[in-house]
């Protein structure tokens, strides 16, 4: 008899792009997702200049979501709120 191989993924993804305030894809920035409990469960670092960013090992649930850039020595936050595990769209702008 043949042996079964079964592919799995462990956790959840989100992903999506972050946006500098003109509208450009920012890069060298640090997503993190958050819970709703305030625990750090993921995060990732945008290390080009495309602005896409995948936070993989997810629990299922529903995130908040916060971009970090440093510029001229100045940490900018952007953040989003309710984002559901598995969500593939997301859009983080940094404010002006």
């Amino acid at each position: 008899m043949g042996t079964a191989r079964i592919a799995t993924t462990v956790g959840e993804t989100i992903s999506g792009m972050v946006y500098l305030p003109d509208g450009s894809p920012a890069g060298f920035v640090t997503v993190t997702a958050t819970t709703a409990d305030g625990k750090s469960s993921g995060h990732t670092w945008i290390q080009g200049n495309d602005g896409k960013f995948e936070i993989k090992g997810l629990e299922k649930g529903v995130y908040k979501l916060q971009a970090h850039r440093w510029n001229q020595g100045q940490s900018t936050q952007a953040e989003v709120g309710e984002v559901r595990a598995g969500s593939t769209d997301v859009v983080l702008r940094f404010p002006e």
